[in-house]
């Protein structure tokens, strides 16, 4: 899906956003959990897809996927499926921090 997303400073701006939005007669969909952030999806009154999201990360999170993001994109080229490297992003695991003294 083609959109255009923009992050917006938390929870609450988020949900008072949602909240507007619908007193206009917006169709508004989420929030929805991607892991590392929460988001509302609507169409502008262009049709064009908006997205707007509220980081909601935990510690350690971003860094971990910065670590292994050329690992998952080679995983993706060659397999086309959800990567591995961050199962926990997909619910497939717990997060667990990288503590192993790699180079972050």
């Amino acid at each position: 899906m083609q959109h255009i997303a923009l992050e917006v400073e938390s929870m609450d701006e988020l949900l008072a956003a949602k909240d507007k939005l619908e007193a206009a007669g917006i169709d508004v969909l989420g929030p929805t959990d991607h892991t590392i952030f929460k988001s509302i999806y609507f169409f502008d009154p262009n049709g064009h897809r908006i997205e707007l999201a509220a980081n909601t990360a935990k510690p350690g999170m971003h860094t971990e996927l910065k670590r292994v993001a050329e690992d998952m994109l080679e995983e993706w080229s060659r397999t086309k499926k959800a990567p591995r490297h961050a199962a926990w992003m997909h619910g497939d695991a717990e997060f667990e921090p990288n503590t192993q003294g790699e180079a972050q």
